[in-house]
């Protein structure tokens, strides 16, 4: 896998519960057998061997940026957690897990970046751990047909036409494929977003998206 360093990359690792599923599935050797054969950091090994005997997740999170993230992924450049995670911790009142996450992201020399189906819980999460800043990414939900856009459009739509001290990028902006793309373009632009992120297959929709998200 290779990267062009003179462009912004964004990766997402969204495979940091795949070690709790090892653990749960061929037992605590496993990991730590998986650590050892795939890390030179002898603090990904204490983690591991940490992880092992106290069951201390919070040692997840490093081993997965070690392990998850490529090695030739350029420095400056943004990570996220994905939020099958950071929807979870929070949801186990793990926030801690989310600080743990933003600094082994930074100790790496990477940016961090949260994806999240409910941006306005993260945030006060975030501010209740003072883990807000100006290099972190907020990733959430937000389209003109209010799809899967939680907890509201509306409270939504709201807390992505202010400035916050983060940044924010939208997902889902085309509502999965169910929306009108013109519509849904003029509705993502009259926000005050950072970033968006969709998908697509076919070059020509993407070079004809992005012409739309230009014009003025």
């Amino acid at each position: 896998q290779s990267f062009d360093a003179s462009k912004e990359i964004h990766y997402s690792i969204p495979y940091a519960h795949k070690y709790a599923n090892m653990v749960n599935e061929e037992g605590m050797m496993s990991l730590l057998s998986h650590v050892m054969k795939n890390t030179s950091m002898l603090s990904n090994i204490v983690g591991g061997v940490k992880l092992m005997t106290k069951g201390d997740v919070r040692h997840l999170v490093p081993l997965a940026v070690d392990l998850e993230v490529p090695k030739n992924l350029p420095k400056g450049n943004y990570v996220y957690l994905q939020n099958i995670m950071t929807d979870l911790v929070m949801g186990l009142g793990k926030e801690e897990f989310l600080a743990e996450f933003i600094k082994g992201v930074r100790k790496r020399g990477y940016r961090p970046g949260l994806v999240t189906l409910n941006p306005l819980m993260l945030v006060k999460a975030l501010e209740d751990q003072n883990l807000i800043s100006e290099d972190l990414i907020i990733c959430f939900n937000i389209n003109d047909a209010g799809f899967n856009v939680f907890p509201s459009k509306q409270e939504v739509e709201d807390f992505a036409t202010k400035d916050h001290p983060f940044m924010k990028m939208g997902m889902s902006i085309f509502s999965s494929g169910a929306g009108n793309i013109p519509k849904s373009i003029d509705y993502i632009k009259s926000l005050n977003l950072d970033y968006v992120v969709f998908g697509t297959s076919r070059m020509v929709n993407l070079e004809k998206n992005l012409t739309a998200f230009s014009a003025d």
